[in-house]
């Protein structure tokens, strides 16, 4: 853990280098380590916030998208400042739409809630890699009150999006019901409903 956090401070603020992809491959490769029971690591919470924090690397993708690699195994902080930082990223329309998405990412895993600002970036004037990854954050949250402003948003929204969209739709039951009947009012064409997701509508029960 000590390793891997000396490469989080002598990367946060480096430009993109060939280095990167070696860096980026061994972070993957304790990612998947982690994912197998590796006991080389037994302090999982050691990792989060490095690796928190390496997820919003300013300039290297491959970093911040094998950073959320370990994160996806060991969980994000509990809280701290990289969230405020991301939630600043995330809604800051100068910045790279390819960060802002990676932002979004971690704020998803944030214990805040955060299902205003990500709404509130499900709109046309926002790029589509934010608003898909904003609409797909909000599956973790529950009720029909963000299902209704998705439909109420859903002609707006590109097929990018209306698919990151449809994701949080049916990661709830009282959203898979307002999606099903939308369906069954043709109000929804069923062939917006992704291949994998029909299957989800057919046996929910009421």
């Amino acid at each position: 853990a000590d390793e891997i956090d000396v490469l989080v401070r002598t990367r946060d603020t480096q430009k993109e280098t060939a280095a990167d992809w070696w860096q980026g491959a061994t972070l993957r490769g304790l990612a998947e380590g982690l994912r197998h029971g590796s006991d080389q690591i037994p302090d999982l919470q050691s990792l989060q916030s490095p690796m928190a924090r390496l997820s919003l690397h300013p300039t290297s993708s491959s970093l911040r998208r094998s950073a959320q690699q370990v994160l996806s195994v060991t969980g994000a902080p509990s809280g701290g400042e990289v969230f405020t930082r991301a939630a600043a990223i995330a809604t800051d329309i100068e910045e790279d739409p390819a960060l802002r998405a990676d932002a979004i990412i971690l704020l998803g895993q944030a214990d805040r809630d955060r299902r205003e600002l990500l709404l509130g970036l499900v709109t046309p004037r926002q790029p589509n890699s934010v608003q898909a990854e904003a609409a797909r954050a909000l599956a973790r949250y529950g009720g029909a009150g963000i299902g209704q402003e998705l439909m109420d948003r859903w002609s707006s929204l590109t097929a990018q999006v209306r698919s990151a969209a449809m994701e949080a739709m049916l990661a709830d039951d009282e959203r898979i019901r307002m999606v099903k009947d939308a369906v069954e009012r043709g109000e929804l064409p069923r062939w917006q409903v992704t291949l994998q997701q029909p299957r989800t509508l057919m046996p929910h029960r009421d």
